[in-house]
């Protein structure tokens, strides 16, 4: 009897695993399908774009920032253009390119778009940061909102970040976030850890009544969602090229957290649901530096370099004993201004 029970029990059991594995292909194979989807409605609407008369509102206090590399350069347009469709658009897109390339390199694909708001910058690249330390230099007084050049951003994006700063207008708003996880030892771990605080894709969205926005420390914000910083968001070591490149260079998100913590500026979670995989912009995975950070242990790595740096992990445990302390440059090095 007891032979048989032990029998019957692995029997479930491997069919236990043989149900979660189909369910997990089809999973995969229906986040595909999404995909394909959503790159082909982009790419139909980016044919028909110069034609099309830009319906949103308009924000006249948003610009948007983004930055790209020459193995993109070819595919950036296609997360420019999802962001000039937006419900609610920012006054101006300006795309922070290295110096390093020429006009005449650029696609016509991403010039064209010039005559629709675009501005587009040459200046010296300074890795993932380049997405908005410019920007915060060129735009000090306006709310600026970041995006990834590997995304097709829903229409409704920039309008859910501005509803939720209006709730939270001290905060940095973002549409994906995680709560920063510690170890036994108080240490932050890679922020694939931690826990999502935003709802994971958009079919969850509309019922997302467990979802309460409240702004803390402890919030992470991913570029890959959009994140929206208000004036005087960052302190100015934000400006600090040699040290963000000794610890954290290949993890922008990291260094801006670190330097919302030190202005004593929280963020804040907003509601949008978005599920990256469905979003990536086709061919642009191939090079995404974010896979590399996470399977290279480099995300809490350089985590931990800047926490410990800046001595911030104990605002993680108790958000209070952060204040907003007076802004003061200590860069090593002042980058230049951008030109057009």
């Amino acid at each position: 009897m007891e032979y048989l029970i032990a029998v019957l029990t692995a029997v479930i059991l491997i069919a236990l695993l043989f149900v979660i594995k189909l369910l997990l292909r089809l999973d995969c194979k229906l986040d595909y399908a999404i995909n394909t989807v959503i790159n082909a409605q982009a790419e139909i609407l980016s044919h028909a774009l110069p034609d099309l008369d830009l319906h949103g509102l308009v924000e006249p206090s948003l610009v948007g920032s983004i930055t790209t590399t020459p193995d993109r350069i070819a595919l950036v347009h296609t997360a420019i253009e999802s962001m000039m469709m937006q419900s609610v658009r920012p006054r101006s897109i300006n795309l922070y390119v290295s110096d390093a390339l020429r006009e005449t390199e650029l696609p016509d694909s991403l010039t064209r778009l010039r005559a629709l708001g675009l501005n587009i910058h040459f200046v010296a690249d300074v890795g993932p940061h380049t997405k908005l330390i410019y920007a915060l230099q060129q735009f000090p007084d306006d709310m600026i909102v970041t995006f990834d050049d590997d995304m097709i951003y829903p229409s409704n994006t920039v309008d859910c970040l501005l509803k939720t700063h209006r709730k939270f207008p001290r905060a940095i708003a973002a549409n994906w976030a995680r709560a920063i996880p510690l170890d036994g030892k108080g240490q932050a771990q890679c922020i694939k850890k931690g826990k999502l605080l935003t709802p994971a894709s958009l079919t969850r969205s509309a019922n997302q009544k467990a979802h309460c926005a409240t702004p803390g420390h402890h919030v992470f914000a991913y570029g890959t969602g959009g994140v929206l910083y208000p004036p005087g968001a960052l302190d100015l070591r934000v400006q600090d090229v040699e040290t963000f490149r000794a610890l954290c260079p290949t993890e922008d998100d990291i260094w801006f957290k670190a330097m919302a913590m030190l202005a004593g500026t929280p963020v804040v979670p907003a509601n949008l649901g978005i599920k990256p995989r469905h979003h990536n912009v086709r061919g642009s995975q191939l090079t995404a530096l974010r896979h590399h950070n996470y399977k290279q242990e480099r995300n809490r790595v350089q985590m931990q370099a800047v926490f410990e740096a800046f001595d911030l992990l104990p605002a993680l445990g108790d958000a209070s004993r952060i204040r907003r302390k007076p802004m003061v440059r200590i860069g090593r090095r002042k980058i230049e201004a951008p030109q057009h």
